[in-house]
């Protein structure tokens, strides 16, 4: 056993596998968010005496446990990507776990630190997920960290009563807040563990890269982080109307908080934090981050243009196959152009254009552009602002190489266990070129963080987006850069959302 003092008390961590490695699990860097602190921003941890085993992982987050058997998949997902229900869920879930080289916790140079906001639709997930374990990376002179939130009704509920006790007059985005609390911690007590906090890489996958996204232009982070990683995130929309941004607004989610609790027969504060915490869970609504005027002062397009991001070095990509478990298998071509008017109104027709060529059967025209909207053009539109509005680099990758015998193609999620060294941890017949890809992978991650640039000696020159706009580093059986896989897509989609 290994102790560590934190500035909260000291802390009892595990050798992970050998006594090169050093695992610290379920550190609680905030006070439980149950009964009176139910739907508040975190408070605070209160000192402790004695010693914290830190031994096992927290509970995750209230959500649905998905059971995945041994071997076993739903869709293309293995039980690398859910939580094994070992660690339970509650509403006590804010813990996070730290790993580190024991080599390192006596030496002077500091390392340099990933924090890792796991994904999940932001009702799902934990930072305990086997895809996201940071013992391979702590190997390569980096401390991991990856951290639990509060997700779903717990941490996105809106509600103009909650707003009315609120010092700043706002509700919701408690998730978001939970991850600020995780790296304010970082900043006061990594260095206990090795780690420099002056060189903090924040990354994400999915919602995780959502929250990337929502901690790079909130002023709330500022200086909490100094690189950001994200891979496939899904919050910029690329509608002309920009229609899911208003729906964003605290406005309307405190309308729409109002209305479910209502059904729900709930009507006071008190009654919203004495209700079950499984009864809460079964209410059904949309929950993300929400544009408040706080947290987030303005919409994502906004923040870029008044030059008020916090403004770092960014690493940015999606896959090329990540709309396949996004769209619906049966759809058909007049299925397919209703859902274009829906979404895309009076430019459906150029869209429809673009997928429906007589070239592109059905699915795979469905699939594409769910991949093109949600996931490739998001982060390209990201590089765009970040470029135009910024001053640190963005650089931008395309992984598609297909896990082998899944059957799903390069799919969403698939380039997280490249990145992390974390093979292993999935049944799948991998192959050399996976292990070297994975390889030169974590060689562009490692060296961002400790640099802010991919480029290193023996790897190829990654350029980065203000450089070369029109290209893109492959990840894949190829590795190297390459003109824009999908670049009429880009342009097409790009007008449409006035770029």
């Amino acid at each position: 056993m290994v102790q560590v003092k934190t500035k909260l008390g000291i802390v009892e961590g595990i050798f992970d596998g050998d006594e090169e490695h050093l695992l610290f699990a379920g550190i609680p860097y905030a006070q439980p968010p149950v009964g009176e602190l139910r739907f508040r921003p975190p408070q605070r941890m209160r000192p402790w005496q004695g010693v914290k085993k830190c031994d096992v992982f927290g509970p995750a987050a209230m959500q649905k446990i998905i059971a995945i058997p041994p071997g076993k998949r739903w869709m293309c997902y293995g039980q690398e990507f859910f939580i094994s229900g070992r660690e339970g869920v509650s509403e006590d879930c804010l813990y996070l776990n730290v790993w580190a080289p024991a080599r390192r916790l006596e030496r002077s140079k500091r390392l340099p630190v990933l924090v890792i906001i796991h994904g999940g639709k932001f009702n799902s997930g934990a930072g305990s997920v086997p895809v996201l374990n940071g013992h391979n990376l702590s190997s390569e002179g980096v401390i991991v960290v990856t951290v639990n939130y509060r997700l779903g009704i717990f941490g996105f509920l809106a509600h103009p009563k909650l707003s009315g006790e609120s010092e700043h007059q706002v509700s919701g985005n408690y998730g978001i807040l939970d991850q600020i609390a995780a790296l304010q911690w970082v900043q006061e007590n990594i260095e206990c563990f090795g780690g420099d906090p002056d060189c903090v890489t924040i990354a994400g996958e999915s919602a995780g890269a959502g929250s990337v996204l929502v901690l790079y232009q909130s002023p709330l982070a500022k200086g909490l982080f100094h690189r950001a990683f994200a891979q496939s995130c899904a919050l910029f929309d690329v509608r002309v109307d920009m229609s899911r941004q208003s729906k964003v607004t605290l406005k309307n989610r405190e309308q729409e908080g109002e209305k479910l609790l209502r059904g729900a027969g709930v009507y006071t504060v008190k009654e919203m934090r004495a209700l079950a915490a499984d009864k809460l869970l079964e209410l059904a609504g949309e929950w993300s981050p929400i544009i408040d005027g706080y947290l987030l002062p303005g919409d994502y397009r906004e923040i870029f243009e008044n030059h008020s991001q916090n403004d770092v070095p960014l690493l940015l990509g999606s896959n090329s196959d990540e709309g396949v478990i996004f769209s619906q298998p049966h759809m058909d071509e007049a299925g397919l152009k209703q859902e274009l008017q829906r979404l895309y109104g009076e430019k459906a027709k150029v869209v429809a254009e673009l997928y429906l060529d007589g070239k592109t059967g059905m699915p795979q025209a469905w699939h594409y552009e769910r991949r093109d909207r949600i996931f490739e053009h998001t982060m390209y539109v990201w590089s765009i602002l970040q470029s135009r509005y910024g001053k640190s680099p963005a650089y931008l990758y395309y992984f598609d190489r297909p896990v082998p015998e899944v059957g799903f193609g390069a799919f969403h999620s698939a380039a997280l266990k490249y990145f992390y060294q974390n093979l292993a941890c999935a049944k799948a017949a991998w192959e050399d070129v996976d292990y070297e890809l994975s390889s030169r992978m974590n060689r562009y991650l490692l060296r961002f963080m400790r640099y802010g640039d991919p480029n290193e000696q023996g790897l190829e020159s990654w350029l980065s987006f203000s450089e070369s706009p029109d290209m893109v580093m492959e990840l894949g059986e190829h590795v190297g850069m390459i003109p824009q896989p999908h670049r009429k897509m880009l342009e097409v989609l790009t007008d449409i959302y006035g770029l």
